[in-house]
């Protein structure tokens, strides 16, 4: 109960009520002693330690840095006092009164009503149905001997007055059930907006990223329109005057090389770019299912076997985290089709221990220690670089003739699923 947050709102109303009571007990008092001609009575006694406890009440509330130094126990602490101090203070000093009246024991039992009554609202409104009936049973425990003590005997004359704590608890319980249902409605109400909100800004994260996909697809076009058919111009014209060069002009020949491996290797490079910039399926398709088409592509294009274990429960992650997961595996399976010569392809995604884990391994040719640290030709350096800046950490197995199995691990928390 004390680990709760504080209802919106409830503070406010509280030290409004608490304000309302002050004023309530000082006119009772002022109203009792004027009725009784005297400064000093078992009444003026209670009007006067209400009155006080109101007045503390409602200091403690308007007090901010008391809510920040009891944190959790600020608010117990309040309703406790305001709800508990009436029924004791009244059941230790009335009854010391006794012969009074029985329209004077109904008079005293109900000028609480309004009071006993708010913190009824308060805990239902904050803690619940259960704990505001544990308030309404306290109620009626005080209230209840009260009265008996305060008549000589039970009889058919003193039943109407016995029924008054039983007539105060129902109209406190029905009171307090009431807030309590509105209570549920109004969170069920809330979650459901919180819900609603969470699908919008999916929704416009969703349309944010179509907005660069469609522009990553524009620059590609404009790169491809330009740049590449600039170069690939470029390789077309050097090929043809390397053609007419004499053999015997060897340092031409040699700059006709030169500017054609660059010119080459620019075009390899964009190309490279368009594709990145055209890789649009992560975007359309979601994570899984980009994955996917992925392994099976390479597959397709390496003629191995596929076999792809994604867990069905996976925590939802970020977009940079699945551009991240996306491109080393792309750059991992591309390794496969053009240098592994494998039968088979084995991807795997899978969160264990608070890690996501990527696995891709393959039973082709593997790679030597000298591979490994000449691994610029491979983008093994690449993929680690991509899997370092997402924060996680990567792993190479390989032996040469067994294959190779490339791991990254990325902390996430398991709190949504991807819907597969």
């Amino acid at each position: 109960m004390l680990e709760k947050e504080i209802e919106p709102g409830l503070l406010k109303i509280f030290r409004y009520f608490t304000g309302l009571a002050v004023i309530y007990f000082l006119v009772f008092f002022f109203y009792s002693s004027y009725s009784a001609g005297t400064w000093i009575s078992s009444n003026l006694i209670l009007y006067y330690i209400n009155f006080s406890t109101y007045l503390f009440l409602l200091v403690y509330l308007s007090w901010g840095w008391l809510r920040t130094k009891l944190k959790k126990y600020y608010l117990p602490i309040a309703i406790i006092v305001a709800g508990i101090a009436p029924i004791f203070t009244s059941f230790f000093i009335w009854p010391l009164e006794p012969g009074t009246s029985f329209t004077e024991v109904v008079f005293r039992s109900w000028t609480l009503i309004p009071i006993l009554i708010v913190p009824v609202v308060l805990i239902a409104w904050q803690y619940g149905y259960n704990t505001m009936v544990a308030y309404v049973i306290l109620t009626f425990l005080y209230d209840l001997p009260s009265i008996i003590f305060s008549i000589d005997r039970i009889t058919l004359e003193t039943m109407p007055i016995i029924g008054v704590p039983f007539i105060r608890s129902l109209a406190f319980g029905t009171v307090g059930h009431i807030v309590h249902m509105l209570m549920e409605t109004q969170r069920e109400q809330r979650k459901k907006l919180i819900a609603a909100n969470i699908q919008l800004a999916a929704h416009a994260t969703t349309l944010e990223q179509l907005a660069t996909s469609r522009e990553r697809n524009r620059l590609a076009r404009e790169l491809h329109d330009t740049l590449a058919h600039t170069l690939s111009g470029q390789i077309v014209t050097l090929e043809a005057l390397k053609l007419d060069l004499h053999n015997g002009d060897t340092q031409t020949i040699e700059t006709v090389n030169h500017l054609l491996s660059s010119a080459r290797t620019g075009l390899t490079e964009t190309r490279l770019a368009l594709k990145d910039l055209r890789s649009k399926q992560l975007e359309d398709l979601g994570v899984i299912i980009a994955l996917k088409n992925l392994v099976k592509d390479a597959g397709a294009r390496a003629s191995a076997q596929t076999e792809i274990q994604i867990q069905n429960d996976l925590p939802q992650i970020n977009h940079d985290l699945e551009q991240c997961i996306f491109r080393i595996s792309q750059e991992a399976l591309e390794n496969i089709v053009r240098h592994a010569n494998a039968e088979k392809i084995i991807f795997e995604v899978k969160h264990n221990n608070g890690d996501l884990v990527v696995r891709i391994s393959d039973d082709g040719k593997g790679l030597s220690h000298s591979d490994i640290n000449t691994n610029n030709s491979l983008g093994i350096k690449g993929i680690q670089e991509r899997v370092q800046e997402a924060g996680g950490t990567l792993e190479l197995f390989s032996t040469p003739t067994e294959g190779t199995t490339i791991q990254a691990k990325f902390e996430v928390i398991h709190d949504k699923s991807v819907n597969l």
